[in-house]
């Protein structure tokens, strides 16, 4: 399964989708623009996530908004924000970022 988050105005591979599909992958375009996006817009990118076959490949044109979904969904798991980052960590999606996650006061 390939969901592909970019705006039809965004970069996009001359017949992206029938390559993928000859690779026998389920291709999806569900465009959200990164600057204009809403929790509303989240959940039903969310929701759709739940549902699809997995494994699967979100991305868009430059990574973060996949990234912030990919995580939101992760967190909606059940995971814990700390464990969602370090799993996104282990797939290397913060590789040339070595900041560490802070971690709650408890005070």
């Amino acid at each position: 399964m390939v969901l592909n988050l970019r705006l039809p105005n965004q970069y996009i591979l001359n017949d992206e989708q029938q390559f993928i599909e000859r690779l026998r992958l389920r291709y999806v375009n569900i465009p959200i623009d990164n600057v204009a996006v809403n929790s509303e817009r989240s959940l039903n990118v969310l929701k759709y996530i739940d549902e699809m076959p997995k494994p699967a490949l979100v991305y868009c044109n430059n990574a973060t908004l996949a990234a912030a979904i990919v995580l939101m969904y992760i967190v909606g798991q059940g995971e814990t924000l700390q464990r969602a980052f370090k799993r996104a960590e282990k797939l290397g999606l913060f590789k040339s970022y070595a900041h560490p996650l802070p971690t709650p006061s408890t005070n």
